[in-house]
């Protein structure tokens, strides 16, 4: 018999799996998202079968990009996972990690860089280099930009 769990899961592989995430990821983040609060690390190891250091490393990475929130509680040391349930927050937080982990950072860089190469700049070769550096900096900054937009955006359908 088909479980709720086994659906979304099913729903989540479909999905997931346009992006390259493997089975093990679509199964933590469908675990994560039919749970109506945080969920122990230890829990999620059990409930998928995967080891505590597999579900740590893949927890990492969800942290990192957005996808779910490390929840303290006091009086324990365990370490708890949430994901978002209402999608326009889930993609909000996605969108802020984005802009603050990759977006920021090097819109900080490359101005320095382009400056530093225009003057060493001699063959066509290195300014035709440059000039690919100089639309990716443009690029980011309209991508800034969109974010933002998208940000506004999907903060109207909270």
């Amino acid at each position: 018999m088909e479980t709720i769990e086994n659906e979304m899961m099913n729903i989540f592989s479909k999905m997931t799996h346009v992006f390259g995430i493997g089975e093990s990821a679509t199964k933590i983040l469908a675990l994560l998202y039919l749970e109506p609060k945080e969920v122990a690390m230890e829990e999620i190891a059990e409930k998928t079968g995967y080891s505590l250091a597999s579900v740590s490393n893949k927890m990492k990475i969800f942290e990192t990009a957005g996808f779910v929130e490390r929840v303290k509680k006091p009086g324990t040391r365990k370490v708890f996972f949430y994901m978002e349930k209402n999608l326009a927050k889930l993609n909000i937080r996605k969108l802020e990690k984005m802009k603050s982990y990759y977006l920021k950072p090097t819109l900080n860089y490359l101005p320095g860089m382009i400056k530093k190469y225009k003057e060493k700049a001699k063959t066509n070769i290195a300014k035709e280099k440059l000039e690919i550096m100089e639309t990716y900096y443009n690029q980011l900054k309209d991508m800034e930009k969109l974010f933002d937009k998208w940000g506004k955006d999907l903060e109207n359908l909270k």
